[in-house]
């Protein structure tokens, strides 16, 4: 007689679910076919190559940050030196 593969009670032929605990009874496993089918999960070299893009992504928004902000001083500091002369 089947068992429950989560809580250990016996199983009907007939049962779908654990009376027990309600997990499901039958368990259908995957063919080899359907196995190689399923998609695969990121490689370490993909997962790499997507962390440098995120990376050179931030670096690059950082630096534009850095720039406008750097552009911004120099702008006020031009204006403070010209309104001195008036």
């Amino acid at each position: 007689m089947p068992v429950c593969l989560d809580c250990g009670a016996e199983l009907g032929e007939e049962d779908r679910y654990c009376p027990s605990c309600g997990s499901p009874g039958k368990v259908v496993l995957p063919t080899d076919a359907e196995l190689r089918k399923a998609p695969r999960q990121h490689s370490v070299e993909s997962r790499r190559r997507t962390m440098t893009l995120v990376f050179i992504l931030i670096l690059l928004v950082g630096l534009l940050i850095f720039a406008f902000m750097l552009s911004r001083m120099i702008s006020t500091q031009m204006d403070n030196l010209g309104s001195g002369f008036y």
